[in-house]
């Protein structure tokens, strides 16, 4: 059998076999470590990438603007209502 090789159904990350339920188990934990990541960051690079508003309501007091903003340094994306 050649380097890299195995019998049994796996992924291979640097040359080790790794099942179904290992790879998602390290999925698990990388999204665990970058939603802590982004609840730690202060988003001091954010930008404002869209702003899109609803004006198609019957009652104008219920139009309202949403700024979508992302952050470059720990990915996260959100929105804030305007009015």
């Amino acid at each position: 059998m050649e380097p890299g090789e195995t019998d049994a159904p796996g992924l291979f990350i640097y040359g080790d076999p790794m099942t179904a339920q290992q790879i998602t188990d390290k999925i698990q934990k990388l999204r665990d470590k970058l939603r802590k990541i982004q609840k730690e960051c202060k988003h001091p690079n954010a930008v404002n990438y869209d702003t899109r508003c609803d004006h198609g309501n019957y009652d104008p007091s219920q139009d309202c603007c949403f700024l979508y903003w992302k952050c470059p340094d720990c990915l996260d994306l959100w929105t804030e209502e305007t009015r």
